[in-house]
Order: structure tokens, then C-alpha cells, then sequence
């Protein structure tokens, strides 16, 4: 049928090219109740509405009905139905339209863009490829079909695919943002960098084109000005969930953990089903202290997402930090995680040990993403540099960071082999492991960032060893042992770990060389000062309302906080907040942000006692303390991570500190500052029990830990 006489098609189409969706969506209701058979009324109904961000599934279906041989009604009828969310019947009616003209070029890029984002690829490989044909030279056809190559592994494939756009657009900037996609891909950041550069010198204002290199940025370690472009992508499209996301996470990288939540949360609120989103937020609160507000959100990710092993991750590595959490829950969380490997298809490789003779050299593995200036990487070069010139060990280092620095070069000087497998994807980075002939793989991150867990799971050497960079089970079945030591995980609490609890003697880890920083004078007049240097994710409201019992009982004492989120102001507020909200005046709290290594260890001048953080002791920070003549006082739990102080007190003698509930952690601090002036005047002393103990004795932990993993080579 065609349009009533009263009205001029050429002026409706005239106002539906202009966007006045308004007077169209107030006429044409009342035409066609006149008109119902009028199949271009419900087709520009339907379009109006779509462009009005409306339900417009049932005016195309009018118009599909009333003219089914016009393929563009079914391809409208698609984009209306998914977007409300009828995806099945939406890829109906995209057939449909093929079926009236298979050569039908939108319908065939929406369709193949659909299949893609289901992860059919070799579908929409088919239907994207037919749709750059249906239009030779139609960017966003080629671009579409180039980006499902590259998710396939067809590397060389969407590589020409791309090179086809370039001719045909040579100053198309969504071809070069798309270029860089394409050397993102193969981690290659500069020339992503210039690819995405390239773009935006074309169109300035193309927000996909600015958070696509202030990603790159990051990934470069230039955060500030990744920082300008993540911004500038949220300005052009407030509303990008995907944008906001990204700001975020460059937030947490910058520790601005304040403005990270904000954001974050104003992301959540335009996708509340976002499951990204909610790991995401919960990696903030778990790093703001507040663990139960992190459960939530790593809960509703997985919720979302059941499948979701990052978040599943994260979950684990929480009850770490978390006051209500026991040994048994935190077990129990880590299984959950190998169950969802092996549903994923995972699957454990054969063990084939190495024909060694009793002359070969021992090939131990170490894989991190902290081999750098970290604590990992600190604690690791004075166990290995003593083993470098031991010809029964050979080292061999497994990188997942492009990280470098100073200390990385000193890591690499202690190994006989170092390869970067961060490109690599988990059965790729086993079979390279597999192929250096490792008797004995050891992972130093656990469930912490950058971890390569599913390299483990998948077995990619004999035997494997959980050590240093986690404080837990790992949960998973081919985690053939964890090394410990007596204090940390006694046999009683060996049924904790999935693993098998080796034990060195006497300490987990060992500091070789401190830095040469003189012990502070401490003026007489100054008041007890109370301190804790460790990460604020330790800092939950238990441990903050038992330092408050510790502030009330002494009036006089001050505390002294420093962690790097502490550079935020936002942070620095919520803190005092807190702790304000607990009785302690803000004026009796100092906060300090971060600082190089030796000004931070000046710091500890500035206190008298440390207080250990509780459920998630500390280890390099407690080390540190003793170091600059600082005592500790610890509470000790079930778990490995709230032993540590333990471990460390009991290798020094300096069993003063030591408490196993929250009444007796506070009597121990109070009890402390009864003999401040004792503590003050043994300073010196302190340093020098730390380096006569076991935990400053590289020589001798260097071979307590190779026999220790020459035995579980051999099967023991």
C-alpha cells in the first residue's frame, strides 16, 4: 500500500535524514491507524525509534509482514530485536534478509558482527568475508573481517585484509586504529603507539582511537600521559562503558584508588550486569581495605560469569586479606578454581621426568611477572646468586612481564636461560617450558597479578613447586608441593594446602644485603609513635579497631601510616574516615605516600613499634622494621600469610611480639611501649640479631632450597 495522499513521502524521508525522529514519532502513529497496511510508515516508525534509542522491534515486524520481499525490513528487525535482547530470533530475522537477497551487505556485516560477539568465528568468518565481497572496498566490512581473522590466530590473513582497507582508505583513521588493533595484538606497543597516533591526527576527537593508545601508554610505563587520552575518550563518550573501565584500571595502576572507584562506579551504574566490571571494583576495594565489599563484587562477577578464572583468581587471593575467612574457606576457594579449569577443558599433561644421570645439573624453573625491583624480585637474587656458579643447578627464568629494570638485569646475570613468555598463551608457554627440560618449575605469583597458573595446571615440567610470591594453597591438582617452613605451616595445619607442605628449616625467604642506611637518632621528648608500612589492602577494619584499642589505652601515642595509595588525597580521607569513625582523631594519625627504597626505610625512624597488619602479615615490610631496629608486634592465625610475622620473630629470638588472638596482639603492643626507652636504646642491637639470623644468611638458604627441590625431583 502506498502512503495516504495527505502526506509527502519525499518531506518524511527528508525529516528522517535530518534526525527530527520526534515529528516523526508524533505523525506517524495517527497515519497509520489510518493506513495499517502502509509497510514504509512501519519502516520509518520502526527506524525512528531505533534512532530514538526505542523498542522498534514491532513496527519492523509490521513492515517485514507487510513487505517481505524488502530484505532491509528483516536486517531492521534484527538490530530492533537484539537490541532488546532477543538475540535468537534477531539472528532469525538476519536470515531472513539473506534468504530475500543473499547478498544483502548490511545484513551480512550485522550478522557476521553478531556471530562474533558469540564466539562462533568461523561463522561470522564466513558472513564478514561475504559481506566485503557484497561491497568491494566497504571499510567497515573489511575492518570487521580483518579484526575476526585476528581473533582466530590468522595473523598473516587479517594482516592483507587490512592492507586491502589501507588502499582503498589510506586516510581512513578507523583503519589505522584499526592497524594498531592488529600490532596490539602481536604486543608490539610502539607501533601500535603510531598506528593509533596516525589516527587521531585524522579525527582528534575519535574516542576509541584515544583509549586504545593511553592503553598503550600504560603498557609502556608512560601513565601520565596515558592518562590525558583516557580522560579525553571519557569526554567524547561519557557513556563508553568500555572507556570508563579502562580509566579505572589506569587509575588502580596509578594507585589513585579514590578516583578508580568513582569512575568504576559510574560505569556500573550505566552496566549493572557487567561482570569485568564488578572484578574490577572489587580489586579496588579489596586494595582500599575493605574486604567484604571486594567478596561482593567478585561474587557477582562470578554470578555473571561463572567461567570467569580472573575473577575466581581474585576471589582466592581475597580471603588472604580477609579477617573472616579461615584456612578451610580459603582451601576450599582455591579447589573451586581448579574445578573451573577442568571444566574449561584443561587438562594436566603427562609427567615425564628428564633422564638425569648422578652427574646432570638439576634445571630448576622460576616463573614470575615480578622479576624486577619488587619484593619477589629482591628475595629471589640473594637465593639464586649464590647458585650461579654451582654446577649442580642450573636456573632457568620464565618472565611474564615486559617489565624492565636495574634488578632485572641483576636477575638475568644469575640465570643460565631467561625467555619472555607473556605473548605466550598458556599451552604455548608450557610447551616452550616443556621444551628447556626443567626438572623442577617453581611459580612465585600464585593467585597475585600476572600469574601464570594455567601454565601449571596444564603440567609444563615434572615436578612443581609453589614458593615466595604466594602465602597459600594454589588449589590446583598438578601444584605438587608448596614450600614452607615449620613456623609458617606446622603439621597441623598442613591439611590446609592441596599441596605438599615442604619445609626449608628454619625460613621461607632470605635477605642478603640490606642498604646501608644508618639507624636514626630518636629525640627523647618525642611522644610513642605507632606504625605500619605495609600495602593498605592489609588495613581492614579489624586490624584498625584493634590499633584503635591500642590508641585508646595510651592517649599520648600517635600512628603513622605509609603505603603508596597514600599519594591519593581521596584515599588519605577515606582512611582517616575510618579511623575516625573508631574513635582516633585525625590529628593523631600521619599518613605517607610513597617513596624510594632507602627514604622509606629512613621512615621507620619516625616509629617505635610496627604493627602488623592481621589476617595478612608482613614479610618484606617486617624484615625492614627489624632492619632499621623497629619491634614488631604480630597476631598470628591459622593461614600462611598470618604467620609470617611468626617466622620472622621466631628466626630473630624476639618472641616478645608474638600474639594468637586480638587481646593478647594489643597487651603485646602496650606492653611494648611500657619499655619504649629499652626498645629506643636497642636499636642497634635489633639489626644485629636480624643479620646473625637465618633470614640473613643467603650462603646457607641457597642450599637448604636446592637440596630441597633436588629432593622432590627425585620423588621425595
Amino acid at each position: 500500500m502506498s502512503a495516504p495522499p495527505s502526506l509527502d513521502s519525499h518531506t518524511l524521508l527528508r525529516w528522517f535524514e535530518a534526525g527530527d525522529y520526534s515529528r516523526l514519532l508524533q505523525l506517524l502513529p495517527q497515519v497509520l491507524q489510518q493506513a495499517p497496511q502502509w509497510a514504509m510508515g512501519w519502516k520509518l516508525l520502526g527506524a525512528s525509534q531505533l534512532g530514538s534509542q526505542l523498542p522498534a522491534a514491532e513496527a519492523f515486524q509490521r513492515a517485514a509482514q507487510l513487505d517481505p520481499q524488502d530484505a532491509t525490513n528483516w536486517r531492521n528487525l534484527g538490530l530492533a530485536l537484539e537490541r532488546e535482547g532477543a538475540l535468537a530470533q534477531a539472528e532469525a530475522a538476519w536470515q531472513q534478509a539473506l534468504a530475500q537477497q543473499p547478498q544483502h551487505g548490511p545484513a551480512l556485516l550485522d550478522l557476521g558482527r553478531f556471530l562474533q560477539q558469540q564466539q562462533r568465528l568461523p561463522e561470522a568468518l564466513t558472513m564478514l568475508e561475504r559481506a566485503a565481497q557484497a561491497r568491494p572496498g566497504h571499510i567497515p566490512s573489511l575492518l570487521r573481517w580483518s579484526e575476526v581473522l585476528r581473533e582466530m590466530g590468522q595473523r598473516a590473513p587479517a594482516r592483507a585484509v587490512l592492507d586491502q582497507a589501507m588502499a582503498h582508505a589510506p586516510q581512513d583513521p578507523e583503519v589505522w586504529n584499526a592497524l594498531g588493533n592488529w600490532h596490539w595484538a602481536q604486543a608490539d606497543w610502539s607501533a601500535a603507539q603510531r598506528c593509533y597516533q596516525q589516527a587521531l591526527q585524522q579525527a582528534p576527537d575519535l574516542p576509541q582511537a584515544h583509549a586504545n593508545l593511553a592503553d598503550v601508554l600504560r603498557r609502556l610505563g608512560q601513565r601520565e600521559a596515558a592518562l590525558v587520552h583516557a580522560e579525553r575518550a571519557v569526554a567524547l563518550a561519557p557513556t563508553q562503558v568500555n572507556f570508563l573501565n579502562s580509566l579505572g584500571v589506569l587509575h588502580c595502576d596509578r594507585w589513585a584508588l579514590g578516583p578508580a572507584r568513582e569512575v568504576l562506579q559510574r560505569a556500573l551504574a550505566l552496566a549493572p550486569n557487567d561482570a569485568m566490571l564488578h572484578s574490577n571494583l572489587g580489586n579496588v576495594m579489596r586494595d582500599l581495605g575493605l574486604p567484604a565489599a571486594a567478596r561482593a563484587h567478585y561474587q557477582q562477577a562470578l554470578a555473571l560469569r561463572p567461567q570467569d578464572q580472573h575473577a575466581q583468581s581474585s576471589l582466592v587471593l581475597l580471603l588472604n586479606y580477609d579477617p573472616d575467612a579461615s584456612g578451610e574457606a580459603l582451601r576450599a576457594q582455591a579447589e573451586q578454581y581448579q574445578h573451573q579449569l577442568s571444566a574449561s577443558g584443561v587438562r594436566e599433561a603427562p609427567m615425564v621426568l628428564r633422564q638425569r644421570t648422578p652427574d646432570s645439573a638439576l634445571r630448576i624453573g622460576l616463573v614470575s611477572a615480578d622479576l624486577h625491583a619488587h619484593p619477589v624480585g629482591f628475595f629471589l637474587a640473594d637465593v639464586i646468586e649464590p647458585l650461579r656458579h654451582t654446577p649442580d643447578v642450573q636456573l632457568l627464568a620464565f618472565s611474564n612481564s615486559h617489565k624492565r629494570d636495574a634488578h632485572t638485569t641483576r636477575l638475568q646475570a644469575a640465570v643460565s636461560h631467561w625467555s619472555d613468555v607473556q605473548g605466550l598463551d598458556d599451552d604455548q608457554a608450557a610447551a616452550h617450558i616443556r621444551a628447556q627440560g626443567v626438572d623442577v618449575l617453581l611459580d612465585l605469583s600464585g593467585h597475585t597479578a600476572g600469574h601464570r597458573l594455567g601454565v601449571f595446571a596444564r603440567r609444563a615440567a615434572p615436578r612443581q613447586c609453589s614458593w615466595l610470591g604466594y602465602f597459600g594453597s594454589t588449589g590446583l591438582a598438578a601444584m605438587d608441593a608448596l614450600l614452607a617452613d615449620p613456623w609458617l605451616v606446622p603439621d597441623a595445619l598442613r591439611p590446609l594446602y592441596t599441596e605438599q607442605v615442604l619445609h626449608l628449616p628454619h625460613t621461607r625467604f632470605c635477605m642478603g644485603q640490606m642498604p646501608d642506611v644508618a639507624l636514626p637518632v630518636v629525640p627523647a621528648d618525642r611522644p610513642l609513635t605507632l606504625g605500619c608500612f605495609n600495602h593498605l589492602a592489609k588495613i581492614n577494619d579489624t586490624v584498625l579497631g584493634l590499633w584503635a584499642q591500642i590508641l585508646q589505652a595510651r592517649p599520648d601515642a600517635q600512628l603513622v601510616l605509609k603505603a603508596l595509595p597514600l599519594d591519593d588525597a581521596s584515599t588519605r580521607a577515606q582512611l582517616l574516615a575510618r579511623l575516625a569513625a573508631l574513635g582516633v582523631a585525625p590529628e593523631r594519625v600521619r599518613l605517607l605516600g610513597s617513596s624510594p627504597r632507602e627514604q622509606y626505610l629512613q621512615a621507620y625512624g619516625e616509629i617505635d613499634i610496627a604493627l602488623d597488619p592481621y589476617p595478612f602479615a608482613g614479610g618484606t615490610t617486617s624484615v625492614d622494621a627489624l632492619w632499621m631496629g623497629v619491634p614488631l608486634v604480630t597476631r598470628v592465625g591459622q593461614t600462611l600469610a598470618s604467620r609470617q610475622g611468626l617466622s620472622v620473630l621466631n628466626n630473630v629470638g624476639l618472641t616478645e611480639g608474638i600474639a594468637h588472638d586480638d587481646a593478647a596482639y594489643v597487651q603485646a603492643a602496650l606492653a611494648m611501649a611500657e619499655n619504649l626507652a629499652r626498645w629506643r636504646r636497642e636499636r642497634g642491637a635489633l639489626r644485629e640479631r636480624l643479620q646473625r639470623s637465618p633470614l640473613m644468611q643467603p650462603q646457607a638458604f641457597a642450599q637448604d632450597w636446592a637440596q630441597q627441590l633436588r629432593a622432590l625431583a627425585e620423588g621425595g
